[in-house]
């Protein structure tokens, strides 16, 4: 109940008419002043409020039912009382904390006034959203027939919620009455409003785990009237380090898209958990109340959705909330996830920050998820871009409504920082061009648009409407902006089945990396204030948090505008990570110190952050790995104390990550364990035991390696006492890794590595070998592995090309052989060729061919009614696809229509198929290659920038891409493009007559048996020709068997079988090699092939062309060599192989016999370690056969 104990009046005439405009009235001859707020009395059962009104703003409105006046207080955010059609008086509203176990009441001590005649107050008119046209004027006569005052009461106090740590309530204070009938308007000097608790009369409400945090501190210090720092624990630690950021994704995909993400801000301080949607996880209600359980348990802060929520294709995986707690303005939201406190959908304070990437394809969310991680690591700072900031405003009743609310964010005086603004308003000539040009020469920390909006558009803003095409064209790479756009429908994700504007920005290249935006129609003041209030969350209050800068805003919103500013809360939305920190300023270089190393049982780390040299307060600093996680902020030394609940036990490393507002995130990884060891050893051949001199030595956990010296030893001292990985290499022996190397403090630790070696020796060098037409032949060989490590490999028949790479091989004149002049695609089924063509008049054709191009038959296109007829065709192995227009048309081997898929190309003149997939690419000139299923719905879409007639699809593409294509540079040129990387590489020219253009185009391995064609109709004025240009070489007429990779043990062979099939190849001779790629000596070894096809007959016994055709003692390798080395020898026949070593003197050293050798190529492994360094001669005797090489040994 309001009180009044002490009235001062004074009665004033004033004579409204003197002003039109906005005028400062103040009956205590003040100046402009906004009303002052002071607590002048506090306890725990209440505390009491001074209100003091130095004056206000009158301004003249007039309509059809005569002069009114509109009065407003000198306030940032004006609320005013909200019956439609009653007299508009001016509110001051504040949140109050309220204790969780307290109701409280409201009361007016006492109050001064004046009364002032001659006032007819303007009604409050029905709010509008920024797409309403005028509404009817709102009047009440009945109203302004009273002689009561009105409001009845100066004070009062709307329900209470929970914001988060806080229960709360907006407190209204009403400093002025008016009397309709009389015209009079009681302004009060001064309201003493006393607010008690009650405690004890309700329930305390859920909290979540551990304290405030130093956002939530800094947002109740500027939003609650009566908050105490000192009543409640800020903590320089996290004592709960719970999940503090949830992702729920649709997929597994979306999952892997978004890992960087993910491990940067759970490497933060984020501790991030992600779920899928799964069984009794799936609907709205499974989101939230996990979410709540979070928030309660571990003091969750922040969701991020991951899914488009369009409702068109059905109930999407992540889908929002249809929250329709006023039935007037229900929405799909996802603000809901954020009010987790129990209340019902009354309580719109929300509790944490929610963020969405509405994707519909996997390859837009790992764009979205690139730029995130640009902006948040790899921006450009060769300037202060991010202090700058774009205000643009609509034109519409230039220079007041949109404008005007951005002239009042210009010339707001913030406290922590001014922007550095720059204007384009459409009603003093902007337009688009204005921003394009601006973001892409200089680029703004944050671009703010207040106007219309549609879901596509802001339309007519200025000279013209903006669009998805401006946002295309804008280049600020390294430079991106956060976008708040206030206005209507911009962001309707929900049912607008294209990208609206939101999604526009989002998905370009560049552009925006978060933006905020409405689904649906949104309010018009609450926007003002919004907008307003956003600005004053990041410059003046510090609140740099995207997420929680605007949950600021909608309850300042929420606060002033009730119920409209809560119907506002709902439909906006951000798209984007909701946890960014925007820069405000280049980001600044720290300087961190840490221990050098966590050694084990240590319960605390300090960690110290400065810049240059200055201590930083306010960093937040965490340590984690898989068996400790924790954070702190460092305190006004800029030293931040670590506390771990358990000592740390596990050897390894813990990741140090700093951020903050304003500052490069610094990370570094610290070892953890205790004191330091030496780890020392020798590397050998295991086979020898001779020393290998250049070894490499390395653990990777250290990024640290050791090379062998001339002795073969090692040596890492005083590293970490932990546990590691150590791996030896040395040339073409096998590298050895030895896990759960256990380095102790203050120990000396040997580990010695003898490495094996592998060898792929085949027992034939090469293959010559006759075969007569249309037979078979079979050579049988082995492959020895003389080594003791397992020699794996793999093997493959390989050639060089005849002629240049896209060297023509194939060529027929369609136009001729048919009769028609305009052929476009073509096709090779197996057996014929189909060629689509414009024909007569009458009739536009398919053109059926043999493989040799002669000419069989026509047969009409079907379904064809254009004067130009099909384009572009492939084939499924089935059915037969092509297109004239935007629909692809299926027919069989007769010409009979099959289906048709509808596409959303104006006209598809390029096509092909993936059998594996059973996707269709399509693609026409310039257009994006679109990747459609079966349906015709949009899969995929790749950009390129060539000027497409033709599409075909390789899938045994040796470099695995896949995607061939046929274009006009001006010349014809084929291309392919990697559905994977989105990367499109030139293949190669075709050069030919001036006029020539191409067509459409098909791959085949079968027109020519040596080698796979790419066909393309070439047109030209001579006639339209088919020709083919080989890609490679076939080797389809030999096999080889084990075809495959596989391991031969030490000692062991492996027998093969090569298979020459002269069932289609012409008499001639034909080279090739057998190439065994292997982890032996060498890495490669070839075996050459001449098959020559003759009617004359073939040789029978096969020896004389598998096997080696005399005895032949190759030089050593290596040579020099220290210690070991190894000579190949070739045996034609079998015999008894002997080898003797000679020293310079002539003086036997060594004497080996190899026994009874079988024809084919070996190796004789000579071992010098008992010698010493110097020229030595190496004789091998075979029968009669004698030779000599001469051998350098140097150690």
């Amino acid at each position: 109940m309001q009180r009044l104990t002490v009235f001062t009046t004074a009665v004033l005439f004033i004579a409204l008419s003197a002003f039109a405009n906005p005028n400062w009235i103040s009956p205590w001859g003040e100046t402009e002043e906004p009303p002052s707020i002071e607590i002048i009395e506090s306890s725990l059962s209440g505390f009491t409020v001074q209100i003091t009104i130095h004056g206000f703003y009158s301004e003249e409105v007039e309509n059809q039912y005569g002069e009114f006046q509109r009065i407003r207080l000198a306030e940032p955010v004006e609320p005013t009382t909200m019956d439609i059609g009653y007299p508009e008086l001016p509110v001051i509203a504040r949140l109050i904390e309220i204790p969780s176990t307290a109701s409280a009441d409201v009361s007016v001590l006492e109050g001064d006034f004046v009364e002032i005649e001659g006032f007819r107050l303007m009604p409050f008119q029905t709010p509008t959203t920024d797409s309403n046209d005028p509404l009817p004027f709102d009047y009440n006569p009945a109203a302004y027939q009273s002689s009561a005052l009105y409001p009845a009461e100066t004070a009062a106090l709307d329900d209470p919620g929970v914001w988060r740590h806080l229960k709360v309530a907006s407190l209204k204070a009403r400093p002025m009455q008016y009397i309709p009938a009389e015209n009079k308007l009681r302004v009060y000097r001064s309201l003493t409003v006393k607010v008690d608790f009650n405690l004890g009369a309700e329930t305390p409400f859920p909290v979540p785990a551990g304290a405030i945090t130093p956002i939530f501190d800094r947002m109740y210090r500027e939003m609650v009237l009566n908050y105490d720092p000192a009543a409640h624990f800020i903590p320089q630690t996290d004592d709960v380090v719970g999940i503090k950021y949830l992702v729920i994704a649709e997929d597994s995909n979306a999952v892997a898209a978004i890992q960087p993400l993910v491990e940067l801000r759970h490497a933060q301080g984020l501790r991030t958990e992600v779920r899928l949607p799964e069984i009794g996880f799936s609907t709205p209600g499974d989101f939230k109340a996990y979410i709540a359980q979070l928030y309660l348990s571990d003091g969750l802060e922040y969701v991020l959705m991951v899914g488009d929520p369009y409702l068109g294709a059905g109930i999407p995986p992540v889908p929002m909330y249809y929250w329709d707690y006023n039935p007037s303005n229900s929405v799909y939201s996802d603000s809901w996830y954020t009010c987790v406190v129990p209340g019902g959908d009354y309580d719109h304070y929300p509790e944490l920050a929610i963020g969405r990437f509405a994707c519909q394809y996997n390859y837009e969310l790992i764009s979205q998820i690139d730029k995130t991680m640009d902006y948040l690591l790899e921006y450009d700072a060769g300037d202060d871009w991010f202090e700058r900031s774009l205000l643009v405003a609509h034109q519409e009743e230039y220079p007041l409504k949109y404008t005007q609310c951005k002239e009042e964010i210009r010339l707001f005086n913030y406290n922590q920082q001014v922007p550095v603004f720059t204007t384009i308003y459409g009603g003093a000539g902007g337009n688009n061009t204005n921003i394009v040009n601006y973001v892409n020469s200089t680029s703004c920390g944050l671009f703010n648009y207040r106007g219309h909006g549609t879901e596509t558009t802001w339309p007519v803003w200025g000279s013209g409407s903006f669009t998805s095409y401006n946002i295309n064209q804008m280049n600020n790479q390294d430079r991106l902006f956060i976008l708040f756009d206030v206005c209507c429908s911009n962001n309707d994700i929900v049912n607008y089945g294209g990208n609206c504007l939101v999604e526009s920005f989002m998905k370009a290249d560049y552009a925006a990396v978060a933006v905020h935006g409405a689904l649906e129609p949104s309010y018009t003041d609450p926007n003002h204030t919004m907008d307003k209030r956003f600005y004053r969350a990041i410059y003046d209050e510090g609140v740099t948090n995207i997420g929680y800068a605007s949950n600021t805003a909608h309850i300042a919103v929420m606060n002033s505008f009730g119920s409209y500013g809560q119907d506002n809360f709902r439909m906006y939305l951000w798209q984007g990570d909701p946890a960014i920190d925007i820069w405000t300023h280049i980001p600044q270089t720290i300087e961190v110190t840490a221990p050098e190393r966590v050694t084990l049982g240590d319960i605390a780390v300090e960690i110290t952050v400065q810049i240059t040299g200055t201590p930083l307060a306010g960093a937040m600093v965490c340590l984690q790995n898989e068996e400790v996680y924790s954070i702190a902020y460092s305190n006004s030394l800029g030293i931040a104390n670590i506390e771990f609940s358990l000592p740390i036990q596990q050897p390894g490393e813990i990741e140090l990550t700093v951020s903050g507002h304003n500052l490069a995130f610094y990370q570094e990884t610290i070892p953890v364990g205790g004191g330091q060891g030496d780890l020392q050893g020798y590397v050998l051949s295991n086979q020898t035991s001779d020393s290998l001199a250049g070894a490499i030595v390395y653990i990777p956990y250290l990024e640290l390696e050791s090379v062998t010296d001339s002795t073969g030893f090692y040596l890492f001292s005083g590293i970490p006492a932990l546990t590691y990985e150590v791996t030896a290499e040395y040339g073409d022996y096998l590298p050895l890794t030895v896990e759960n190397v256990v380095v102790d403090s203050g120990e000396v630790i040997e580990l010695d590595f003898p490495l094996l070696h592998s060898e792929c020796n085949p027992d034939i060098v090469e293959i010559n070998a006759a075969v007569n037409p249309g037979e078979t032949l079979e050579v049988p060989f082995n492959v020895i592995n003389d080594g003791d490590g397992a020699l794996d490999y793999t093997v493959e028949i390989t050639g060089e090309m005849a002629g240049a790479n896209l060297y023509q091989r194939f060529y027929f004149n369609a136009s001729s052989a048919a009769g028609d002049d305009d052929i476009y695609g073509v096709v090779f089924d197996g057996e014929n060729f189909w060629a689509t063509g414009a024909g007569d008049i009458d009739n536009n054709w398919l053109h059926k061919f043999d493989i040799e191009g002669n000419f069989i038959e026509s047969i009409p296109q079907p379904q064809s009614v254009t004067e130009h007829g099909f384009y572009d065709i492939c084939w499924n192995g089935q059915y037969y696809y092509s297109s004239e227009s935007s629909d692809i048309i299926c027919f069989d081997s007769e010409g009979n229509y099959i289906s048709s898929i509808p596409t959303t190309l104006e006209i598809v003149k390029a096509i092909a198929f993936n059998p594996e997939s059973e996707r269709f690419f399509i693609g026409a000139g310039a257009s994006d290659i679109r990747e459609i299923d079966s349906l015709g719905n949009v899969v995929n879409t790749y950009n390129h920038e060539l000027n497409i007639t033709g599409l075909c699809w390789r899938g045994n593409d040796p470099d695995d891409i896949p995607l061939y294509i046929f274009s006009s540079e001006p010349q014809p040129t084929i291309s392919r493009l990697d559905p994977v990387s989105r990367e499109v590489e030139t293949v190669g020219s075709i050069f030919g007559m001036p006029d020539e253009m191409c067509g459409g185009c098909w791959i085949s391995e079968e027109v020519e048996p040596l080698y796979a064609l790419f066909l393309g109709v070439i047109q030209g004025s001579f006639g339209d020709k088919v020709k083919g240009w080989q890609l490679a070489r076939l080797f389809n007429y030999i096999s080889i068997i084990p075809d495959s990779g596989g391991t031969i043990e030490p000692g062991a062979s492996l027998p093969f079988t090569v298979t020459f099939d002269a069932a289609e190849l012409e008499e001639d001779e034909y080279d090739a090699i057998i190439a065994f790629t292997h982890n032996g000596f060498g890495g490669l070894t070839e075996i050459p092939i001449l098959l020559t096809v003759s009617s004359s007959g073939k040789v029978d016994d096969l020896t004389q062309f598998a096997l080696p055709q005399e005895f032949k003692l190759r030089q050593n390798h290596p040579n020099p060599f220290n210690s070991e080395t190894v000579l190949e020898f070739e045996v034609p026949l079998k015999s008894e192989v002997r080898f003797a070593v000679y020293d310079i003197l002539g003086r036997l050293v060594i004497e080996n016999s190899m026994g009874m050798v079988e024809p084919g190529v070996h190796r004789y492994w000579f071992d010098g370690s008992a010698l010493a360094s110097g020229i030595y001669f190496c004789r091998m005797e075979a029968g009669d056969f004698r030779t000599t090489v001469k051998m350098l040994l140097l150690k």
